[in-house]
């Protein structure tokens, strides 16, 4: 974990990309991140990246009573497969998600690399007016990879969750920043397209 960790924070530096590909945000759209920067290397296996919304956020962002639509997020390297995964607020602890709403899987085929993936989901999904939680089952087998893209921070409470959940000393839910050591500052570039 230690190699992984300094590998990602030199990858932070080196991964600068494009900004002019960085797509124009409506108001449509359900975020905390601003322009893709990089993208940290991801821990080997099955890892989790999520922005999560309360329903405070939801109602100051303006999408109280709305669907989501799609999923936009910035992808750097090819994973194996990449689910997405909406799931509600959990009432009970906003440290960890409630119920899945939604799942869809992808192949690492389906995805364009270093560049934004708008990725429509095969239903609506309504946004629960208690918040929810837009998450990335990431798999990348035993590659050291970057695949989801992330901004220069700083960041925002919700907008770097990640999860790692293999073995009994897996830390579960934490933040990005956390995982690092308080050495990396970003939020991912996820973004739930809300149907207008």
């Amino acid at each position: 974990m230690r190699f992984t960790f300094l590998l990602a924070i030199l990858l932070m530096g080196l991964c600068a990309c494009n900004k002019d590909d960085d797509p124009i945000l409506s108001t449509e759209s359900l975020h905390y991140d601003g322009p893709n920067q990089a993208a940290p290397i991801l821990a080997r296996g099955t890892s989790y990246t999520a922005a999560k919304f309360p329903a405070s956020e939801i109602a100051n962002q303006g999408h109280t009573g709305k669907n989501l639509s799609g999923v936009e997020v910035y992808i750097a390297d090819r994973p194996e497969q990449l689910k997405i995964l909406i799931l509600e607020w959990n009432g009970n602890s906003a440290n960890e998600p409630g119920n899945a709403l939604y799942e869809q899987t992808l192949q690492g085929g389906d995805l364009n690399t270093n560049s934004w993936n708008v990725l429509t989901l095969d239903q609506e999904v309504g946004i629960p007016d208690s918040g929810i939680w837009i998450v990335l089952e990431v798999q990348v087998g035993n590659q050291d990879i970057a695949v989801v893209g992330c901004d220069p921070g700083p960041r925002h409470a919700n907008g770097d969750v990640y999860g790692l959940f293999d073995n009994n000393a897996e830390p579960g839910w934490i933040s990005f920043l956390s995982f690092t050591n308080n050495a990396t500052s970003i939020n991912w570039n996820i973004r739930g397209v809300v149907k207008p």
